[in-house]
């Protein structure tokens, strides 16, 4: 095997790739449903529409309500090395149902909470802890263990499902509030959160391949020890950090996207729209983004996509009603590319055997950037009554994620090759 430092992965035929899409089918199909209807995605996405109805009934400030995705991002955190753990041992056949179940379970009772804000914060704590078992890095290890050739285009095409459900839970949400209350549509999610864990069960259970690594069955010793030679290079601290800032600056704007809006003038229904506009934007920034990493050097894909997410921002900041089309758009192919872009180069660099972990770990830094996200946003404007300053930092956080990723080098052929050895095992 080579030494040789690739600054892209080499240009594959296209044919090797449709073939490698077509033999993995299933695995792709359960990772784009897992997506899709992600109690994760879900709570994020559904979120900012219930922060104007809870604040109006409970009095709840702004930076009380970021708190709430705060804790159950670093509940999350906490856990996702473990999930990662018991994923590369075990498989996620049962653990993704059995996580979408439990959470199912936390939406429902939501629609109990009262005045005490104390509640809300438990509740999604206990939430952020139990979405870790078919979060992101579940559903990224299903795809990256079954693709090798076409892994970027297939990460694009699983990260499509949390496009849809960008495009619909605002839509849907806000139509259930208006309609019923806000009580009744958290039981509706809980609902529609029970019901996906039927299609995941089937999906995961109808093909073994899509756990196909699960019978290598590595040693504690031999995961901690990737784990350390991962964390001792500095490509991990560089992705790290980039997903960090990346992930601080874009993630608390999609749920206080809609209160931004109608800061600037612009009605709840104008605003669900150019929401539901930003998430079919998530959706092509997801495969766009991952069919340019197969063929081009991924941390570069990653930079341009940061960079037209940082004139969005800029675009928002200006406050005018005329280019939230257009900031939408911007900010949606970031945040539609990051996260997909996150979970490929980390096999990339790191290979496919121990990524659970190995990604479990690097997952820390994603959410802990969503979670003072979201407190970001919320403190920022309980302190200036705008979001102006949060938009401020936004930009800063992203120009540091784009120097990360034009300082990361080249992909290693040897994981590359490790990988494929691994694989046909």
């Amino acid at each position: 095997m080579s030494n040789r430092r690739s600054r892209s992965s080499a240009a594959r035929p296209l044919s090797t790739m449709a073939s490698e899409l077509r033999d993995g089918w299933v695995a792709l199909l359960a990772a784009f449903t897992g997506f899709a209807l992600s109690p994760m995605y879900l709570m994020v996405y559904s979120f900012g529409l219930f922060i104007a109805p809870l604040s109006n009934e409970f009095n709840w400030s702004r930076s009380e309500m970021g708190l709430t995705l705060t804790i159950s991002g670093l509940l999350t955190a906490l856990v996702s090395p473990p999930a990662g753990w018991i994923a590369d041992r075990y498989g996620t056949r049962y653990m993704v149902p059995l996580s979408m179940l439990l959470a199912a379970g936390c939406f429902a009772a939501f629609s109990r909470f009262g005045p005490d804000v104390r509640y809300f914060w438990l509740g999604y704590a206990v939430l952020g802890t139990l979405i870790a078992g078919c979060s992101t890095m579940v559903f990224t290890r299903i795809v990256s263990a079954n693709f090798t050739f076409a892994r970027g285009t297939a990460l694009g095409l699983a990260f499509l499902g949390t496009g849809v459900c960008a495009i619909l839970t605002p839509l849907l949400v806000n139509a259930g509030i208006e309609r019923f209350s806000w009580r009744t549509t958290y039981l509706l999610i809980g609902m529609v959160t029970a019901g996906a864990a039927v299609p995941m069960a089937i999906l995961l259970a109808s093909n073994h391949r899509i756990d196909r690594q699960r019978p290598l069955r590595p040693s504690s010793q031999a995961e901690s020890g990737a784990l350390r030679r991962a964390l001792s290079t500095r490509e991990f601290w560089l992705l790290a950090t980039a997903c960090l800032c990346l992930t601080a600056a874009l993630t608390g704007m999609v749920p206080q996207f809609v209160p931004i809006l109608e800061a600037n003038g612009i009605s709840a229904s104008g605003a669900a729209a150019i929401a539901s506009f930003m998430g079919a934007a998530v959706a092509g920034g997801r495969m766009f983004s991952g069919f340019l990493a197969d063929r081009f050097f991924a941390p570069r894909v990653a930079a341009l996509f940061v960079v037209g997410g940082t004139a969005g921002s800029l675009l928002l900041m200006t406050g005018a009603s005329e280019v939230a089309w257009l900031a939408a758009l911007a900010i949606g192919l970031a945040f539609g590319a990051e996260i997909d872009l996150a979970g490929y180069i980390a096999s990339r660099y790191f290979g496919t055997r121990n990524f659970g972990v190995i990604y479990g770990f690097l997952y820390i830094f994603i959410v802990i950037g969503s979670s003072a996200s979201h407190m970001l946003y919320g403190a920022m404007y309980d302190l200036t009554g705008g979001y102006f300053a949060a938009l401020v930092a936004a930009i800063a956080l992203l120009l540091c994620s784009i120097v990360c990723f034009l300082a990361m080098p080249g992909f290693s052929d040897l994981v590359r090759e490790d990988t494929l050895l691994q694989e046909q095992s």
